[in-house]
């Protein structure tokens, strides 16, 4: 920094002046990299491609978001018992999503409204008691699955102080989720911690006066948001521990137009009521951890690296950045609600394809944001100066109030994430260093998965997956192999031995 407090401010208008001279105006902001989230067809298999299919045609609400919730309220209703493994760790069947749309318009509580119904009529009780609103803090959520509490008297029988909770479900419902983002900015507040253990389905504890112990929850949220008031609240905090990769970012909007609404076909929405009924009865009676059948682990095997966020850099990279674990609980669920003990492969493709959706809502939402204020800051400027900023002139768009480490930071990152780029520039003195943005095409996928450092897109999943089913895979193992065989030559023989009791 220079000694003269105007002289930022004059290297500002000087890189103004020479954008401008170059013939090059200020660029506009460039378009988001998913400018419209589509949900693919695979999303609606099964049973709630039904439910969703039922009640679309009724209602303004976007499909997306009317399934996003069905899923949730069916992976919370099946309880703790149904899971799967993955990467030897277990995941239930409870999600956290957020529907994210206009304050009007949006139609964020219409989905949730209209998914709850057939929920609410199949399990009354547990709609009754189990889904409730108001998360405020740690305490409060732990008392909501709290285990029972005794003591022991001077005689030595048991006292009962608190019979606790036998039903440790729970199903969050926020409809103000910004709510919850203030709440979780307070000091000390421990809300965010327990709801990451709640997510893991560890147990829950917390040191009060009467100390509250949970063991063995199950919980669920849904919850609603604006995409303003998510930009503001959503900390970077909140993105870098864990808490926000937990959720499933679900954009919406009113998907049509209907003056007169009007419910769905009765009969159509009864049998959707029975057998959702049937098919969590059956989800319940599942105490063993649900795996692929052959072909759907050979395809997991085959999209796993473009899911892991190794090298997320950007906001919505690292809200995406546990897409493993969230495509292995879709799909578990998928497999549930098709009453199947193994994961096949079109509950494989449904839960991809939610997937997709939720990861180009992230995209759609954050855009290149980066999460670190002073960086988006930067970026912001740096699209109005073509030419690029000196490190001076970037010191002047905050008023000279930001340290030179904090700049360096921010530099290093955008440098880091492949958005800035440097060139040196010759001055009558020392020669200074520019920086640049650095666009990347529009037009280009990803073949390193949505998480590499350049990419603003999202991964093609569904067109990965039909490219695979086009080809020809042994029906029990999955391998690939030529057009007109059903299984490949080592699954013959397997098969072959234990037909004939281990006979070569």
């Amino acid at each position: 920094m220079t000694a003269d407090p105007l002289a930022d401010l004059r290297e500002l208008r000087q890189d103004q002046r020479r954008s401008h001279a170059n013939g090059r105006p200020p660029a506009p902001e460039p378009p988001k990299r998913a400018t419209g989230p589509v949900l693919d067809e695979a999303a609606l298999y099964g049973l709630p491609g039904r439910l969703v299919q039922t009640i679309a045609p009724t209602t303004e609400a976007h499909p997306a978001a009317i399934l996003i919730n069905a899923l949730v309220f069916a992976g919370n209703v099946a309880g703790r018992v149904p899971h799967a493994r993955g990467g030897g760790v277990r995941h239930g069947t409870n999600l956290y999503a957020v529907v994210v749309g206009k304050s009007r318009g949006g139609r964020k509580g219409t989905a949730a409204a209209v998914a709850r119904a057939p929920f609410a009529r199949a399990f009354p009780q547990w709609f009754e008691e189990r889904v409730v609103r108001g998360l405020s803090s740690g305490e409060g959520l732990i008392a909501q699955v709290r285990d029972r509490l005794t003591k022991s008297g001077k005689d030595g029988l048991e006292i009962v102080l608190d019979e606790g909770v036998t039903d440790k479900r729970l199903c969050i419902q926020e409809p103000e989720f910004g709510v919850v983002l203030r709440v979780m900015m307070r000091e000390g507040n421990t809300l965010s911690a327990h709801l990451r253990a709640a997510w893991d389905g560890d147990n829950l504890a917390a040191l009060t006066k009467n100390p509250l112990r949970a063991s063995a929850p199950h919980i669920s949220i849904l919850g609603q948001i604006t995409p303003f008031e998510l930009e503001q609240l959503l900390s970077g905090v909140d993105v870098s521990n864990g808490f926000a990769n937990r959720f499933l970012w679900i954009h919406a909007h009113r998907a049509q137009s209907i003056p007169r609404a009007r419910p769905p076909a009765l009969t159509a929405l009864n049998d959707v009521v029975a057998e959702l009924h049937e098919a969590i009865t059956f989800a319940r009676s599942q105490g063993d951890p649900v795996d692929f059948d052959g072909q759907a682990g050979a395809l997991w095997d085959y999209l796993y690296d473009g899911l892991v966020g190794e090298n997320a850099v950007g906001l919505a990279a690292e809200v995406t950045s546990r897409g493993e674990a969230q495509v292995l609980r879709l799909a578990l669920i998928y497999a549930l609600l098709d009453r199947s003990t193994a994961i096949r492969i079109p509950h494989l493709a449904a839960a991809f394809a939610v997937w997709q959706y939720a990861e180009q809502s992230a995209y759609a939402i954050f855009g290149d944001k980066t999460g670190d204020t002073v960086a988006d800051r930067i970026l912001e400027a740096l699209r109005q100066f073509p030419s690029g900023l000196s490190r001076t002139g970037i010191s002047a768009l905050f008023n000279r109030n930001q340290s030179a480490e904090r700049l360096t930071t921010a530099l290093r990152l955008l440098e880091g994430s492949g958005r800035l780029r440097t060139r040196i520039e010759e001055t009558e003195g020392a020669p200074r260093t520019i920086y640049e943005l650095n666009e990347i095409d529009e037009g280009r996928e990803s073949e390193s998965g949505p998480n590499s450092s350049n990419s603003f897109i999202s991964f093609p999943y569904m067109s990965k997956i039909r490219a695979w089913l086009a080809q020809n895979h042994c029906a029990t193992c999955g391998t690939e192999i030529p057009a007109g065989l059903v299984n490949c030559a080592s699954c013959v023989v397997a098969s072959f031995e234990v037909r004939k009791g281990g006979a070569s």
